[in-house]
């Protein structure tokens, strides 16, 4: 799929006489068809399971938590929902960890055969301040660690050019400073759109 896209610019450029190296390429990465959720399931969504009950829990993160799902649910199909901690759709875990002073977020990932063996674990820094402390910078943690969760790695690109760069920089808080970007990019999304089906 990706390679039909950039083969379609790629003619499009050569038919208007456009050079070649002016065509943006995308800036997303991928972990591989075998981290990413089982497209099997999507009929019922992606269920996001907040562990309530964490005691480092802390509500305003589980509240950026769903704001960065629904950032991703007016771009990407299959959708976040909400769903208890223990039920039987649910495929994101969220909990609560001391990550250490510079992380807000991580998540990890375990590859199977085709998709996930487990659901992801999306962690809340609890020890950190600066990074979790407005609703934006939290939002974008969500949206950048749920990005993970379909199955992207870090896009290092620095450019504030949506077509090749977006939240899944390496520092999501950086970027939103500096391009003052709060909902996933078109990169972010052709990204998701890729690792999901693999």
């Amino acid at each position: 799929m990706k390679r039909k896209t950039c083969l379609f610019i790629f003619i499009g450029a050569v038919l208007l006489g456009l050079p070649v190296s002016s065509i943006p390429a995308s800036g997303y990465n991928i972990f591989g068809s075998n981290c990413r959720f089982d497209p099997a399931n999507d009929y019922d969504g992606l269920g996001i399971g907040v562990l309530t009950t964490d005691p480092l829990y802390n509500s305003n993160q589980a509240f950026s938590t769903t704001s960065g799902g629904n950032a991703w649910n007016t771009v990407m199909v299959p959708q976040f929902t909400t769903v208890s901690y223990s039920s039987s759709t649910r495929d994101v875990r969220v909990e609560w960890g001391n990550l250490g002073a510079s992380v807000g977020g991580r998540t990890t990932y375990w590859c199977g055969s085709g998709h996930y063996s487990q659901d992801p674990l999306f962690e809340w820094g609890a020890n950190q301040t600066y990074y979790v402390s407005t609703a934006d910078r939290r939002k974008v943690i969500a949206i950048h660690e749920l990005g993970h969760t379909y199955g992207m790695n870090h896009n290092n690109s620095t450019s504030c050019n949506p077509s090749i760069a977006g939240l899944m920089y390496t520092d999501v808080v950086v970027k939103t400073n500096t391009c003052g970007w709060t909902v996933p990019t078109a990169d972010d999304v052709n990204g998701a759109i890729d690792a999901h089906n693999g």
